[in-house]
This record gives C-alpha cells, structure tokens and sequence, in this order.
C-alpha cells in the first residue's frame, strides 16, 4: 500500500513512520520542509500515480488548515480517490468535506485519531465511520479492507 500523510507533526509522523516499519510506502507532505518527503501538495498526489486508488490521509489542525487542503484535494484527486481525515474535524465541517470531495466522486472519512499515537503506543482510532457502508456501496472501499483490527489490550491498557 502507498499513502500519503498530510502533516508530519507529532501525530501525522508517527503515523508515517508506524507505516514504513510495516512496509507500506508513504509520502510525507509538511509545510516544514524538513519533515517533508515532498516539496507540495500536488508532488505528493503525483507520487501516488498508478495506484488504483490514491489515498491521503491528513493529520492536521481542524478548521482553515484542513479546509484549504480539502479544497486543494477535490482538484487534484478524482472518481475512486479517497481522504482520511485524522485530525478531529468539526463533524459540521466533515459533512462539507464529503460533500466537496464526493461531488468529484472521491470518497472521504472522518477518522480522528487518538492522542495515543502522539506517544506512538496505539495505533488509528477511527470516531466517525458513517460514510463506510456508502464508500462500500459504491465501490470506493473494496470489500476486503480491514478497517477495524481488535487486540488484546498492550501493557499500556491500548489495543
């Protein structure tokens, strides 16, 4: 799998660097430069080209930071491309995220992330998963994505 991470903080970097050690490939946009894999937004929906569906996945601050990056996405990606948001939107905004992304036919989740990923103990907490059953529906999650794995608890209490 090949993703790439909007926001490369302390959140978005673990994310990133949990990913690599399980071999999955990511591409890393940050506006700092040095956390970055890739100099924009656009380089890093380019370095998605020919897979079968790009996936990004922002880790960033709610409100006008991830406002303008969806913006900027619904004209870079199209029909089967998907955007995770993991950094705890506003669900009024999530509904205009899908509703801009999906019209372009690029499906969206809300998925924010628990701050135990800042500690890099757990791993991705999706909160709002009602887009699911569409995104299946319509063929933009194939039906053999495992999007839940449950664990027994770690010695921190995560699973």
């Amino acid at each position: 799998m090949k993703v790439a991470i909007v926001g490369l903080g302390k959140m978005g970097g673990h994310m990133a660097e949990r990913l690599r050690r399980a071999d999955h490939e990511v591409v890393g946009y940050d506006h700092d430069a040095g956390k970055a894999d890739v100099g924009s937004l656009e380089e890093a929906v380019a370095a998605l080209h020919g897979e079968p569906r790009r996936v990004v996945w922002m880790m960033l601050p709610s409100g006008e930071p991830t406002k303008a990056t969806v913006r900027q996405l619904a004209h870079l990606l199209g029909e089967g491309d998907l955007v995770v948001d993991g950094g705890n939107s506003n669900f009024r905004d999530s509904r205009g995220h899908a509703e801009l992304l999906g019209a372009r036919g690029v499906g969206f989740v809300d998925a924010g992330v628990s701050p135990a990923t800042r500690s890099r103990l757990g791993d991705y907490t999706p909160l709002v998963l009602s887009d699911i059953p569409e995104l299946f529906r319509s063929g933009h999650l194939p039906l053999d994505v495992a999007l839940i794995q449950v664990t027994e608890p770690d010695e921190h209490g995560l699973c």
